[in-house]
């Protein structure tokens, strides 16, 4: 099993030449667009109406690796989700794109933020909106930040809050 992960990351390519290094994986497979996500991606962004956004695969890669790092610890997304992470998490948090094509000087706000999904995702593809992440929980919310530190998301606030305090 260990052969295999070394293998894997042995066969990982940078595709787009806009990633930085990741450390601190411990043995994990670092998770990374792969041809068949770039071609995902492509396919999500081209029925949005909207070309990939320069670097914006890059720091994806790094806010996946910080995600797959904390998931050790506490449970952000599905064990089993981790593999199929940029299918099932990433790339369905732009389908919001379909709907709402330009947010560039718009308020977003995405309640029940947990991992980050679309929230994060979406401040990624335009720092021009301006990203509430909502969350209630203590744990979640010390991980929204210190993604909000580590990737410079200047167009991202994260509030400690219930929605029901949010309405009253």
């Amino acid at each position: 099993k260990k052969m295999k992960k070394m293998k894997n990351m042995k066969n990982m390519k940078n595709v787009k030449g806009d990633r930085k290094s990741e450390s601190g994986n411990s043995g994990h497979r670092p998770l990374v667009f792969g041809p068949r996500e770039l071609a995902l991606l492509e396919e999500v962004s081209a029925a949005i109406g909207t070309p990939v956004p320069r670097g914006f695969v890059g720091r994806s890669e790094r806010f996946l690796a910080r995600l797959a790092r904390w998931n050790r610890a506490m449970n952000l997304v599905s064990r089993l989700d981790e593999k199929r992470i940029i299918e099932r998490h990433l790339l369905d948090s732009l389908c919001v794109l379909a709907v709402a094509k330009d947010l560039s000087g718009r308020r977003v706000m995405d309640v029940g933020s947990g991992a980050g999904f679309p929230g994060v995702v979406l401040s990624l593809w335009e720092p021009g909106a301006r990203v509430l992440l909502v969350e209630s929980r203590d744990k979640k919310v010390a991980f929204l930040k210190t993604v909000r530190r580590e990737l410079g998301l200047k167009n991202t606030q994260v509030m400690r809050s219930r929605v029901e305090q949010l309405v009253a």
